[in-house]
């Protein structure tokens, strides 16, 4: 089984189970806190006894745990993962130029200017994911350009996905999964072995980068 382990005060998650509806999967959520007091983002995915720190890592164990539907419709896996830098940018910049928000949002108007339901073309993924959480985590940018209206529309609608609310206690009981194990993120993470007082011993991969 699959879990989000979110800190309370984390926008990543909204991006997490947004992610976790595309996919349609079930999954736990915890609430309760960073269970490893990191200085991440105080987000992970457990899936089996590994834990993926932060958002991107996360993202690619999900793209390996559920590979369909796969969060790449076109193939194209570079550009979907460096949209979520280039949002982050564009947020960053704004505290000196407001403007830059509303120049990224018009690059992401661009991609659907020959009227494409998605990102992508046809079905829903990553970049849309991206797209979306940019624009949702900033209310004040104008969207006159109608086919990003009706995209952002879209992309919402997917919703969130179906959590099962869990404790430590429960997550710990979630067997290890070789596939978790043997997944490659290499040189995007380094992996190190915890034995937490709760959720027991595993592996923690954290980001590099």
């Amino acid at each position: 089984m699959l879990v989000l382990h979110a800190h309370p005060s984390s926008s990543l998650a909204l991006k997490l189970r947004k992610i976790l509806a595309l996919k349609g999967c079930t999954y736990g959520l915890t609430e309760n806190g960073d269970p490893f007091d990191k200085d991440e983002a105080g987000i992970y995915i457990q899936w089996g006894r590994r834990f993926f720190s932060g958002a991107q890592l996360a993202t690619l164990a999900l793209e390996a745990a559920c590979p369909e539907p796969t969060l790449f419709p076109n193939g194209n896996n570079g550009m979907p993962l460096a949209l979520g830098f280039w949002s982050a940018h564009a947020i960053r910049a704004s505290e000196e130029n407001p403007e830059t928000l509303l120049a990224h949002a018009q690059l992401l108007a661009r991609q659907l200017a020959d009227g494409r339901p998605y990102l992508q073309g046809t079905r829903p993924g990553l970049a849309d994911v991206e797209g979306w959480f940019f624009l949702t985590s900033c209310p004040a940018i104008k969207r006159p350009d109608a086919h990003l209206a009706s995209w952002h529309r879209r992309v919402h609608a997917l919703g969130l996905g179906t959590a099962q609310t869990m404790t430590l206690t429960d997550c710990a009981a979630i067997p290890e999964e070789k596939a978790a194990q043997t997944l490659k993120l290499g040189p995007l993470a380094s992996d190190e072995r915890f034995d937490h007082p709760v959720l027991g011993t595993g592996n923690l991969a954290y980001p590099l980068l």
